[in-house]
């Protein structure tokens, strides 16, 4: 309940439909400070239910119960409701102090700006909850894997006695349908871990050498055993082919071989040469021929891609944080953009076909993609954003920040990415008709638009926020006489704000739902207007 509530918006907010009546006369959020309380039951429905759900999961801490764990992943998507006024006030009480002390230059009202959108997107605190659950399955996992082996040993000390061993272990095991959803589930919290920890740069939960595939799977005789040849082929197919997305397309087969010695899925495992092959068919063959399955396919074949890219910068983070050689450091950087560019050469291609087609798209297309490219294009943020930190700190070896330097890497990333997640934005709340609002595969309130069908929401709102400030920075910066573009310069500051206000309407739509974004939609408008007026 307290998750489904949040899209249970009503009030002004709650009709704020069209992204440029934020901005009309008519249509002030600095105006009407009271504006958080319109519909007072509704709000306080949602405060309610938060705080009962928040309280009904720390009593239920000590079950040992996959219900619970499951609601500990559904409430770490839940975002605490904020009290809006109070945000604003503060913001307006440091903002007229930092006036008062002459702080005013462009710069400094920049990153002033940057702070406070920061101070805004942790405001939902440490994932607490998310930790209760990962945790709650490795245990489980570990629990299952003892009472395997030793229903193994069992057997094996017992030859004369192996019909009723097989009976007893069949009697305490999970059924095939239990087994497959309890892996399922633990990919699930990986992911949540893995993406949680990357934004908030704090060390996973679940270690590489707890996610791999040999482990993913208590269940199946040899899966951890280090001698790959003390398993049969079959079994080796199994342990590989495990299901990652809960899709099975008929078109796709795993590649047997494929890691199988290792199981190691944050290495090579997810740039399957294969699906590069599948998706540069498709591409060939025109993407506008895609059938529904297969484009659910590809998207599906991308979404641990995008996993993989999260985990490959988290790792850098945590190089870094160790302080280690500039060796350690550059080969796992070329790894993280190795992922970029597989991305950028298969599925990449696919997603900028559907932004270029996004309402002749199929409804939850346009659903799964906007999503899967919104997580996608904040990882690369977030990639940019270690290659600054390497280079900045000295951490990086001299000739390859020298190249990266020369090359505008980093700012050539951001900028790239950040047009992007704008395009992404503008795409699917602008076109002559919205698909989305016809379609009947969703309730009424997230059928407005294609962004409100994000369960993570935090994760559109870090993206759109960070995107809308890095076209704030290149506003703030004197004109590029050296720039590539063929506009004039005021035509390219006339087309940086517009994609500025995209992020900005893609933030308000998501305000429908979130207090977050709502607030980060009113500080990158206040920050565009301050630019405009130095």
């Amino acid at each position: 309940m307290a998750f489904g509530v949040q899209w249970a918006q009503s009030g002004n907010r709650g009709r704020v439909r069209s992204p440029r009546s934020f901005l009309n006369d008519d249509f002030h959020l600095h105006d009407d400070p009271d504006l958080a309380s319109a519909d007072a039951f509704g709000r306080a429905m949602q405060e309610s239910l938060w705080n009962q759900a928040r309280q009904a999961l720390l009593n239920a801490a000590g079950l040992q119960s996959y219900k619970v764990v499951f609601a500990n992943l559904i409430f770490s998507l839940t975002q605490r409701p904020l009290d809006v006024n109070q945000w604003l006030q503060q913001r307006e009480s440091k903002s007229s102090a930092e006036s008062i002390g002459n702080l005013g230059s462009p710069d400094d009202n920049l990153r002033s700006n940057w702070e406070a959108l920061q101070d805004l997107l942790s405001a939902d605190g440490p994932p607490i909850f998310l930790d209760i659950a990962l945790r709650e399955l490795a245990s489980s996992r570990w629990k299952w894997d003892e009472q395997h082996r030793k229903m193994l040993k069992s057997n094996s000390q017992c030859a004369d006695r192996i019909a009723n061993g097989s009976r007893a272990l069949t009697e305490v095991s999970l059924s095939q349908e239990h087994q497959e959803t309890f892996k399922l589930l633990s990919w699930l919290a990986i992911m949540f871990d893995t993406l949680s920890a990357t934004v908030l740069q704090r060390p996973l939960v679940l270690s590489d050498e707890d996610t791999g595939v040999p482990v993913a799977d208590p269940w199946k005789e040899g899966a951890n055993s280090n001698s790959v040849s003390a398993r049969s082929d079959e079994s080796i197919v199994d342990v590989v082919k495990v299901d990652l997305d809960g899709w099975q397309p008929t078109s796709r087969q795993q590649d047997a071989d494929r890691e199988a010695a290792s199981g190691e899925i944050w290495g090579s495992f997810f740039l399957d040469g294969k699906s590069l092959l599948e998706v540069q068919t498709l591409e060939r063959r025109t993407w506008s021929s895609c059938t529904f399955e297969e484009a659910a396919a590809i998207l599906c074949d991308a979404a641990p891609v995008k996993v993989l890219l999260f985990r490959k910068v988290g790792h850098i983070q945590k190089l870094m944080s160790r302080k280690s050689g500039s060796l350690v450091l550059e080969a796992a950087l070329e790894e993280a953009i190795k992922v970029y560019r597989f991305w950028s050469k298969s599925y990449g291609r696919f997603i900028e076909y559907c932004m270029k087609n996004h309402h002749d798209l199929p409804a939850r297309i346009q659903s799964w993609y906007v999503v899967l490219a919104g997580h996608w294009h904040l990882g690369a943020l977030l990639l940019a954003d270690v290659i600054d930190e390497l280079d900045s700190s000295g951490l990086g070896g001299e000739e390859h920040t020298e190249k990266r330097r020369i090359a505008t890497l980093s700012s050539d990333l951001r900028k790239k990415n950040a047009i992007s997640i704008s395009n992404l934005c503008r795409c699917s709340l602008d076109g002559p008709s919205l698909s989305f609002s016809n379609s009947r595969d969703f309730t009424y309130p997230v059928n407005q638009v294609a962004l409100l069908s994000e369960p993570w929401t935090v994760v559109l709102v870090q993206s759109f926020s960070r995107a809308g400030y890095v076209f704030l920075d290149l506003l703030s910066k004197p004109p590029n006489l050296r720039s590539k573009s063929r506009l004039s310069l005021a035509d390219e500051r006339a087309l940086t704000r517009t994609r500025c206000e995209s992020c900005i309407d893609g933030l308000i739509n998501l305000g429908n739902k979130s207090d977050m974004a709502y607030l980060a939609a009113k500080l990158l408008t206040d920050a565009l207007q301050t630019v405009y007026r130095s």
